[in-house]
């Protein structure tokens, strides 16, 4: 047994009993659940799946905007519901609700298992073809084809080494893109959640995906198109595009754990210059802070720290000075930025009310 082999046993969400089409969506009754399919685009099918008696108001914390969903056709035959738009096809079979996406052409580009429940967790295995690759995932130590790993979407921060098993790492972007090298066959797939999800890709079978969400609703994405660059235009359609970076973010960044003075950093900016290693900024860890208060420098080797991004300027070097997402818990009257958060009430909560 390994570490993502579920103890309790899994529940489908068994056959498809009823099918609505109410306007430009198709709503399908679950032994153990609902399901509502829609397109927003020719190119981009959008299901959402509860193993519960009905969906929720959906709301997406990722989406720039939620669009207008278009016309599809919708054919029953034989034991499948046939989704069509003008490039994509979703084939839903009734028996045992499992989705496969295919191509304007009939290609099949993924082909859906069931989906199964887990007390709250949701989720759906698919095929992995002989010869095809996952790419995306946001940053991560694997190979850049992610294949025969276990993505855990689950912000972390690493403090031990890390490695190709390292599952979890500082950022989640559940989207990827399947592609099949001997066919150019390509497609994504974009799970819209905010609960930590699990992607594996292979690792506990080769030829099988297991993608589950810890709760919620399962809200996923099919894209299809020609190439990687009209997958990510679809799919940035939906969250929006990242602003173009300035020239010097393009350039090397020298950061490592952890410079504790300025006098360090400059010994190592100055050596950048002196070996003529192209160099644009340098990173300044949590060690620059008073006892890692956020918003303060260390009173003991960055005292001059205004002096010394002037020299760096001059020298040519950007900095970055990192920002942790918390701020330390000091008496009242240490910390300002403690002091105002709490009198203002702006941190997170836990579920008992408790500052987080």
């Amino acid at each position: 047994m390994t570490q993502h082999d579920e103890v309790t046993t899994s529940m489908p969400l068994g056959a498809v009993q009823d099918i609505s089409i109410e306007g430009t969506s198709l709503s399908l009754g679950l032994d153990n659940g609902q399901a509502l399919i829609e397109a927003l685009s020719e190119n981009i099918i959008r299901m959402r799946v509860t193993q519960y008696a009905q969906l929720q108001t959906y709301r997406s914390y990722a989406l720039i905007s939620d669009k207008e969903s278009i016309a599809i056709s919708v054919e029953k035959k034989n034991d499948c519901i046939i989704v069509r738009t003008k490039r994509a096809e979703l084939r839903i079979k009734r028996r045992q609700f499992a989705v496969t996406l295919l191509d304007s052409q009939g290609s099949i580009l993924s082909e859906g298992g069931p989906f199964f429940s887990i007390d709250r967790k949701l989720g759906e295995t698919r095929s992995a073809a002989p010869g095809e690759d996952f790419f995306g995932l946001g940053e991560r130590i694997t190979p850049m084809g992610r294949r025969g790993y276990v993505i855990n979407n689950w912000n972390f921060d690493v403090f031990y080494h890390h490695n190709e098993t390292t599952e979890k790492m500082y950022i989640s972007i559940p989207f990827m893109i399947g592609y099949h090298a001997e066919t150019g066959r390509i497609w994504g797939y974009f799970l819209d959640t905010s609960c930590r999800s699990i992607f594996d890709l292979g690792n506990s079978q080769w030829d099988t995906l297991r993608l589950t969400v810890d709760q919620g609703e399962y809200t996923v994405y099919f894209l299809t198109g020609n190439s990687f660059a009209e997958i990510l235009q679809s799919y940035t359609g939906l969250t929006g595009t990242h602003s173009l970076p300035p020239l010097w973010a393009l350039g090397y960044h020298q950061s490592r754990y952890s410079y504790k003075s300025t006098t360090k950093a400059m010994d190592i900016a100055d050596t950048f210059r002196a070996k003529n290693i192209p160099c644009d900024v340098i990173w300044y860890d949590i060690d620059h802070m008073d006892e890692y208060r956020v918003f303060t420098f260390a009173k003991h080797g960055f005292q001059d720290v205004k002096e010394h991004c002037s020299c760096l300027a001059k020298k040519g070097f950007r900095k970055v000075v990192i920002v942790d997402p918390g701020v330390k818990v000091d008496p009242p009257g240490v910390y300002d930025v403690m002091d105002e958060g709490t009198k203002r009430d702006y941190f997170l909560k836990q579920m008992n009310g408790d500052d987080f």
